[in-house]
């Protein structure tokens, strides 16, 4: 019997939906950076003059943006097809519209940073790129007033130990890729999830947390772990099971509870209610199964494309090389071939300890034989292959090469930057350190070049 032979095709269709011709293929990217006092370094409120919905008011004011409102709330904006929205805890979100091409995507990114730039300027904001916020605890933090959070946050609260911190003080990068049938999607899913432990830690970029040192490599991705294991982390099933399918990833999605619901224009509770009580109750919906989606946290997740969730906010300079380097690793079939037998062939057990040691060690971690920088720097070269077999340049990669090739992610050198001695954060290096990177990656822009 087919493996989705039980069930319905409309539980399917979402990523049956998503098969896409090779010459139609797109890149998608979402960026996430937090909003602080420019001279005590703390989170900005969402209200108020200097506040995150200002932010988002001077961007439809100065920049064409639509506003979108929740209530009387403005939470949200579009603009020709990519949207900025809002974390939990206020940090502000550009997903950009699909792309063709490295280069649009690029010139999306640049003009986006611009805009942040002359707001920043206007309201007396400075902006973070640090994995995780180095300085408050989410109890300093206020909620952005969306419903689905408040839900969210109830469900959290009851599932693991930083639920919370993982809504309010995260900063992450994540790239949606393209499929052209199944087998690819899982293919792509299996491939990045393999590699994940190890690019992860290159771009690892969150080493402290509450004013003093994080006590492992990658905070953001250790605060992941402890959100809700049924959610978060790897999935064994695309790594164990050859024969792993959409139908798979449905039942995976239908065994796990309800965070919320939306019913008659307004949020719920789950109810404790898994998706397949739903079903089996007759009263899911496609928009339902849609919104349930949305809520599986897996360091790769599959929709209607492949999108890759695992990678910590490398800095302002390395967004696009970071998303270069899942092209050329992903989108050329013999990179993609190659990093799998370079990580894949070992059982889930092993590929899931091999991602909490990087998440502790980071480059220096033990991986197998080698170390996870050896592999770091075996994966950019294959990244760069690819990228020239596509015809993109490899040049792209030169940031995340530089790094692999000293062993130091982005977070190594925020630590030896903006710490004291004894390892707590050095406020006024940290803001420094963050408003040079900014200036200079613009500044090189503005001059048309790559450092």
């Amino acid at each position: 019997m087919a493996r989705d032979a039980d069930l319905p095709a409309w539980l399917l269709a979402p990523f049956v939906g998503g098969c896409t011709p090779r010459a139609a293929r797109r890149i998608g990217m979402e960026v996430e950076i937090q909003g602080v006092d420019p001279t005590a370094g703390h989170r900005l409120g969402f209200g108020g003059e200097r506040g995150i919905e200002a932010v988002l008011a001077y961007l439809a004011g100065h920049h064409g943006w639509q506003r979108q409102v929740e209530g009387d709330a403005l939470i949200a904006l579009a603009r020709d097809g990519a949207t900025v929205t809002l974390e939990p805890g206020g940090q502000v979100e550009l997903s950009t519209a699909p792309r063709a091409t490295l280069a649009e995507l690029e010139l999306d990114y640049v003009r986006f940073l611009a805009e942040l730039d002359e707001v920043a300027a206007a309201l007396a904001i400075q902006w973070t790129c640090l994995a995780v916020h180095p300085l408050d605890t989410p109890a300093a933090v206020g909620w952005v007033p969306k419903g689905r959070y408040r839900y969210l946050s109830r469900h959290l609260a009851g599932t693991g130990t930083l639920g919370h911190w993982m809504m309010k003080l995260t900063s992450g990068v994540q790239v949606a890729l393209d499929y052209g049938d199944e087998g690819e999607a899982i293919d792509l899913f299996r491939t990045a999830q393999a590699v994940a432990p190890v690019i992860g830690a290159l771009v690892a970029n969150s080493p402290f947390c509450a004013g003093g040192p994080a006590g492992v490599n990658d905070y953001r991705r250790h605060i992941w772990r402890a959100t809700d294991p049924a959610r978060c982390g790897l999935l064994a099933g695309p790594h164990a099971d050859p024969a792993y399918g959409f139908a798979d990833y449905a039942r995976h999605l239908l065994a796990l509870p309800l965070c919320f619901r939306w019913r008659a224009g307004a949020w719920g509770d789950g109810g404790g209610r898994t998706f397949a009580d739903l079903l089996a109750a007759g009263e899911a919906t496609a928009a339902d199964w849609e919104l349930h989606a949305t809520s599986i946290f897996t360091e790769i997740r599959l929709k209607h494309f492949v999108e890759i969730r695992v990678c910590d906010h490398p800095g302002v300079d390395r967004v696009l090389p970071l998303v270069a380097l899942w092209v050329g690793l992903l989108y050329d079939e013999r990179a993609r071939g190659a990093a799998w037998q370079l990580l894949g062939p070992v059982d889930f057990a092993t590929l899931d300890a091999l991602d909490r040691r990087a998440i502790a060690g980071g480059l220096a971690a033990v991986a197998y034989t080698h170390t996870v920088g050896d592999l770091a720097r075996e994966l950019v070269a294959l990244a760069s292959a690819g990228l020239a077999r596509l015809g993109d340049d490899p040049a792209l990669l030169a940031p995340l090469a530089a790094d692999a090739a000293a062993a130091e992610s982005p977070g190594d050198r925020v630590r030896t930057r903006c710490g004291h001695p004894g390892g707590r954060l050095d406020v006024a290096r940290w803001l420094a350190y963050e408003k040079e990177q900014w200036r200079r990656y613009l500044a090189r822009d503005a001059r048309g070049g790559r450092e």
